[in-house]
């Protein structure tokens, strides 16, 4: 079968009214990438001995965390940044240390509350995965998107509210 090219280009401009023209989106991957790429690793902290061994396993293991959850229910509901950093939260906690982590969430602008809850979801997740569990239910990730979408719209309201009357 021909593939109709007036329903690609269709698509196309679906997919980009999805994004209401917006293409600076980013993927998960596309983050971790830039964060690997442009180091998360500094020169202090490695051992001159097996640099690159101790970079390549904790490269691999990014990649690997990413690829547990990129198909998960996390990867629906939190932003692609937020999901990139707490692996390599993760990874710098496995192979290295976290106290630069502090610094590099002030940079980027991480909210405490939005990472915390995202940080524990990975780890549950993971834990779960690695013990054989079930680790979705997709009816549970609609329900609870909507719970917070309609808890997001309630604040809204209230601080318009608020707004008005002052």
């Amino acid at each position: 079968d021909l593939i109709d090219v007036l329903d690609i280009r269709e698509n196309e401009i679906e997919c980009l009214s999805i994004l209401k023209y917006k293409l600076d989106h980013h993927s998960i991957y596309d983050i971790l990438r830039g964060y690997m790429y442009n180091g998360f690793i500094f020169e202090k902290e490695v051992d001159s001995n097996s640099v690159w061994h101790q970079i390549k396993f904790a490269y691999n293991y990014a990649e690997k965390i990413f690829h547990d959850i990129i198909y998960s229910y996390i990867a629906i509901i939190y932003p692609p940044y937020l999901i990139a950093f707490v692996i390599i939260l993760l990874t710098r906690k496995k192979f290295f240390d976290s106290k630069y982590m502090k610094k590099i969430k002030k940079i980027y602008g991480i909210k405490q509350d939005d990472y915390k809850e995202c940080y524990n979801n990975v780890k549950d997740f993971l834990s779960k995965l690695e013990k054989g569990l079930k680790v979705s239910d997709c009816n549970k990730i609609y329900i609870e998107k909507e719970n917070k979408e309609i808890k997001e719209k309630e604040t809204q309201e209230i601080k318009e509210k608020e707004n008005e009357e002052i």
